[in-house]
């Protein structure tokens, strides 16, 4: 996994800012954080901060989208089958008293 560090200070404007150790200009930066995050509107970055949306942002970067539905599929059967087994078991231990 890459990393990657960048700084600017705040204080003075005209302190370059740097990345990777190598100064870089704030266009430059414009065009990175263009790169790592879009965000459009003032509230858009919100979810960022709900651990819930994590995996939902992370499932469409990696446009995990179609196999996340078929796992969402594939466990719903699953439950089905769960709770018919219950069901099923339940019915056993009745008849069998």
């Amino acid at each position: 996994m890459s990393s990657l560090s960048a700084a600017r200070s705040l204080r003075r404007a005209r302190r370059p800012a740097v990345s990777a150790a190598f100064p870089v200009t704030t266009a430059q930066l414009r065009d990175l954080g263009a790169l790592l995050l879009d965000i459009h509107g003032q509230n858009d970055g919100r979810h960022l901060l709900d651990e819930r949306e994590h995996l939902r942002s992370l499932d469409k970067f990696g446009q995990l989208e179609p196999e996340l539905a078929r796992y969402q599929a594939q466990y719903q059967a699953y439950q089905a089958l769960c709770k018919e087994r219950d069901t099923l078991s339940a019915y056993e231990n009745e008849k069998n008293c």
